[in-house]
């Protein structure tokens, strides 16, 4: 007698094999829930997104932050440097630049590109040398005697290669600059071709400084040079009177400033220029200064004649 199949029974070639069903215990509910739908999908995606959003602000904030202390410590590292300078030499402040014989002979014959060396306070500089990356040497500058090789603290986190629009020598040489009230060095008239020597020390006694905990070492630099070209500035820090801003407000419109006593001050961002001034800056210029955020360090306005310079000076 022929065995009865079932529906929950199929013949395949004479063996007998379990049809599907669905599932309707727990196990298919649990099967069915652990999967996303469409929609819960896209919800989810939607949530992250905007959490996502509201945390990019306050992360970017963080970062903006560390880079400014760590912007801090190391303009703190030049003063200290500057300091023990200083004590090595009897008082005597370190000077922003020293030229060699060769481009200070090559300098008053009116040759340009200017021929030689000159060792700045960050590194010398050999402009000569064929291969860019050997244009500039930390190991010989000014201070490198008292910065313990730590080249780093020449550099602001927030101010690199990729910040600039042209390098002066291979690599970038520094985020900082110097105020050259203290002592510009070889003593340059400039406003005369060519350029002619003068009496000027160069540099002071920091003795002869009024006011060192009111007296800028060192600040956040960057310049907009006349071809418009957003570059380091090399040239020191230049006050209000002079009408051309080289201090770089990069942290959220601060700077960092290193005053002469050791001690470093955050300065929000001030700027006021004269156009064309006596130096003949030029409205897209002038534009531009503003747009990188370059101004002045002063406890009041930067155009008023009275006190602008307070914190450049020497007396």
């Amino acid at each position: 007698m022929q065995e009865a199949r079932g529906p929950a029974q199929l013949c395949a070639r004479g063996r007998i094999v379990a049809a599907r069903r669905p599932d309707t215990g727990v196990a298919g509910r649990r099967a069915r829930a652990a999967g996303f739908s469409l929609v819960e999908l896209l919800v989810t995606i939607s949530i992250v997104a905007v959490l996502v959003g509201l945390l990019l602000p306050a992360v970017q904030s963080s970062r903006d932050a560390s880079r400014g202390t760590a912007c801090g410590a190391n303009v703190r590292q030049l003063v200290l440097a500057l300091l023990n300078y200083s004590n090595a030499r009897a008082g005597r402040l370190v000077p922003m630049k020293l030229d060699d014989d060769v481009r200070i002979a090559g300098t008053l014959a009116g040759q340009y590109p200017f021929p030689g060396k000159s060792r700045y306070w960050f590194g010398e500089v050999d402009p000569g040398q064929a291969d860019p990356l050997r244009q500039l040497d930390f190991a010989k500058g000014l201070l490198a005697p008292f910065m313990e090789g730590n080249w780093a603290a020449y550099q602001c986190p927030a101010f690199g290669a990729g910040d600039v629009e042209a390098l002066a020598y291979g690599q970038m040489a520094t985020g900082f600059d110097y105020n050259p009230a203290l002592g510009r060095g070889t003593p340059w008239d400039d406003t005369v071709w060519p350029y002619r020597l003068t009496s000027q020390p160069m540099s002071y006694s920091i003795a002869q400084i009024r006011e060192t905990k009111r007296t800028i070492a060192f600040a956040e630099s960057a310049q907009v040079r006349y071809d418009l070209k957003f570059l380091e500035n090399l040239g020191g820090l230049v006050p209000p009177s002079g009408n051309f801003p080289t201090v770089h407000f990069r942290h959220r419109g601060t700077a960092n400033v290193a005053f002469l006593d050791g001690h470093v001050d955050r300065y929000p961002w001030k700027s006021a220029v004269a156009v064309p001034g006596d130096n003949w800056l030029d409205q897209s210029q002038a534009d531009r200064m503003n747009f990188k955020q370059l101004g002045f360090v002063c406890d009041g306005a930067p155009d008023d004649p009275a006190t602008r310079d307070a914190l450049y000076d020497r007396d």
